[in-house]
């Protein structure tokens, strides 16, 4: 079987939808499946706010891993970064619930804080984690976003997975949907024109890192 699919399941809004499921399917400590975006054309000088739900499945190994993107004019990369590289919250206790992870890459020269918003979230709308922003250089055109479930080395039995849900990039110009409007699905939660990563099947991860 594939390491990622696209699957109807319950999402975080407690309706019938189409997630990435990535599954464990070896015993090697390696990429566990996931997607990729393409990239889309972006502003240095503005901020970007990425957000994502994701739901283990399953207690033990693996962490969950986020990363962005940039290119400048002639496609070479001036950054990339880890967004987010952790467990999930409360393994053991509540595995099989979503949480939204959120974060923010800076526009260039920012020198500041973390956002305020940056973090991961329960449904209940409880901040549960913070998080680490990032900042893109100046000569950042175009980013993407890529997700997937990393260093799992557990046997892997059939339920062994973790669930992605809603990727979304969002322009913080005060139109986005706030934190809670993501939670509840509900306001202005509308799509994003920062978001191809929706509508694009995931490529084998490994192809795409």
């Amino acid at each position: 079987a594939a390491a990622q699919n696209r699957v109807v399941k319950t999402t975080p809004y407690n309706t019938q939808g189409v997630v990435w499921e990535a599954t464990n399917v070896d015993s090697v400590a390696t990429v566990e499946g996931g997607g990729t975006s393409q990239y889309y054309p972006t502003d240095s000088s503005k901020i970007y706010r990425y957000s994502m739900w994701a739901r283990k499945q399953y207690v033990g190994q693996g962490s969950i891993a986020f990363i962005s993107r940039g290119r400048d004019s002639l496609a070479a990369i001036t950054y990339s970064d880890w967004l987010f590289l952790t467990q999930p919250p409360a393994v053991g206790t509540d595995i099989d619930d979503w949480y939204l992870y959120v974060v923010h890459v800076h526009e260039s020269g920012y020198v500041g804080g973390t956002h305020a918003d940056t973090g991961i979230y329960s449904r209940s709308g409880t901040k549960t984690s913070g998080g680490t922003d990032v900042t893109q250089p100046a000569a950042t055109v175009e980013q993407n976003f890529v997700f997937y479930t990393l260093y799992n080395a557990g046997t892997p039995p059939p339920t062994e997975t973790v669930d992605y849900f809603a990727p979304r990039v969002d322009l913080v110009d005060g139109s986005e949907p706030t934190i809670a409007e993501l939670i509840a699905g509900t306001g202005t939660y509308t799509p994003s024109p920062y978001q191809p990563i929706l509508t694009t099947v995931p490529a084998p991860i490994e192809a795409t890192i």
